[in-house]
């Protein structure tokens, strides 16, 4: 891992890129969650919060990832980031509004679409093929470690600063992230080769294509739906793990802070181990075995409430801790998988179908979620969310896509290393 950080400089920059965002992020969006989920005092307002973060990618993943194949990827992410700090600075004169305030969310996430296509599609520019699931990790590491600082940063700091002074550091942290992006092509060797890898088709018939490609290759489309599903499922639990902190324990701000903090400690040790996990562990069993497990301990949340007015928080803690753990373990096999098994002039226009796939899976649960945690109640959804989350990862394994799944990244592997092997 330290060997990809040092003798990479594009990789270290953009790394260094996702740092500065990632932290300018976790400031604004722990803000903006805690003020309108102790305004609102209704998961359904937290629930469209997540929403409108989320619906962009629906609506124009297959777009996004289309423009990622067809223009240069750090140029796209450096427009995505552009985007986003204007609709930050308007948050900054709306605070007292949360319907505008969940509008601009909307707006940024429809930036932040553009970004991931982007990104993923730029790693496989500037990191050999045997690095990449290292690559995966230490960038999905330095994203846990921000959403780990960042929470109780901005805890600490709304009780210093002003909310709308907070979201000018994340104004900030665009204006570096975009220049760190720009400095990190600088460093990036293969040019024309990379040209070579973008397609010349007109936007519409990239879109058509890369619809009509990603359903033929048959264990990427069956990828697609598995995250689908277990997202879907995700979906309804994120609908209520935040009412369940803020207005089933009725944390405080500064609690709230740490509590996502501890998650993000739990999902640094997921990313870190994640990869070396990966190397011993087929990414498909791991999927399988990372979504059991998780269902499970979404479950305990029944034992955390029992025993709540012995332990106080501290049961929480660490219930918190665990799922970011399980998350994280979750969704690097997932991209492991992924960039093994699709095609390298595909991958902007495939991951922006499979995050289109991922994030509507994710928006019925949430919807689905909030809506029934009115009637019947956060604790009760969240532990149904647990055992559909456990009995869909224990039905996928006896199915003929999962099988071929497995097969299919077993030849892609061999590929893999037979070429590093011709070309040293």
């Amino acid at each position: 891992m330290k060997d990809l950080l040092i003798h990479n400089k594009s990789y270290l920059l953009l790394w260094i890129s996702t740092l500065t965002t990632r932290l300018g992020n976790a400031l604004t969006i722990t803000v903006l969650m805690y003020y309108i989920g102790t305004q609102s005092h209704s998961p359904m307002m937290i629930s469209l919060v997540l929403f409108a973060q989320m619906m962009p990618m629906v609506l124009i993943g297959i777009f996004a990832g289309s423009v990622a194949d067809r223009l240069s990827k750090f140029a796209v992410m450096i427009g995505s980031e552009t985007f986003q700090l204007m609709t930050v600075s308007a948050m900054i004169f709306n605070l007292n509004h949360p319907w505008i305030l969940i509008f601009l969310i909307f707006l940024q996430g429809l930036g932040a679409a553009f970004y991931g296509p982007a990104k993923t599609a730029y790693l496989s520019n500037i990191v050999d093929k045997e690095e990449l699931p290292v690559a995966i990790g230490l960038s999905q590491g330095i994203t846990q470690a921000t959403d780990l600082i960042g929470p109780p940063i901005a805890g600490t700091l709304l009780l210093l600063i002003q909310s709308g002074q907070i979201l000018m550091i994340d104004v900030l942290t665009f204006i570096l992230s975009g220049l760190f992006i720009f400095c990190s092509s600088r460093f990036v060797k293969n040019h024309e080769e990379i040209k070579d890898q973008m397609t010349n088709e007109h936007l519409w018939t990239t879109m058509i294509n890369g619809l009509k490609k990603v359903s033929n290759i048959h264990s990427l489309r069956f990828l697609i739906t598995i995250v689908f599903v277990l997202m879907l499922v995700a979906g309804v639990f994120n609908a209520t793990s935040v009412a369940i902190e803020l207005q089933i324990f009725h944390v405080t701000g500064f609690q709230y802070g740490l509590l996502e903090s501890v998650s993000g400690i739990g999902a640094i040790a997921g990313s870190l181990t994640g990869p070396l996990l990966v190397k011993h562990i087929h990414p498909g069993k791991f999927i399988i075995v990372s979504g059991i497990i998780l269902g499970f301990w979404m479950t305990l949340i029944c034992l955390v409430q029992f025993f709540y007015p012995i332990s106080g928080i501290v049961l929480l803690f660490v219930w918190v801790s665990g799922l970011g753990l399980l998350n994280s373990c979750l969704n690097i096999p997932v991209s492991s998988l992924f960039l093994v098994i699709t095609p390298m002039k595909l991958r902007g226009r495939a991951v922006g179908i499979l995050q289109m796939f991922s994030f509507l899976g994710a928006i019925i649960g949430l919807l689905t979620g909030g809506a029934l945690s009115i009637v019947v109640g956060v604790i009760q959804v969240t532990i149904i969310a647990g055992v559909l989350m456990v009995s869909v990862s224990v039905g996928l394994i006896k199915t003929r896509g999962y099988e071929k799944l497995i097969h299919i990244h077993r030849s892609k592997v061999e590929e893999i290393k037979n070429d590093a092997s011709s070309v040293k």
